[in-house]
């Protein structure tokens, strides 16, 4: 029986799981947009987190 590869794994970021995801599956791995905008947003300012996810939002 064959099983189907995957290429892409999307997740949120966590090392452990990124290293394997790399060794154990061979796949490129992808933050998932909404864990993307969080930390973003996180690391914008107060003044800026608006402008921040608009940006993100319409990108």
């Amino acid at each position: 029986m064959a099983y189907a590869a995957s290429e892409l794994v999307i997740s949120n970021t966590c090392e452990g799981f990124k290293a394997t995801v790399a060794r154990v599956l061979r796949a490129t791995w992808q933050q998932g947009h909404v864990h993307f905008g969080r930390n973003a947003a996180a690391h914008a300012g107060k003044t800026q987190r608006r402008i921040v996810s608009v940006w993100i939002r319409t990108a």
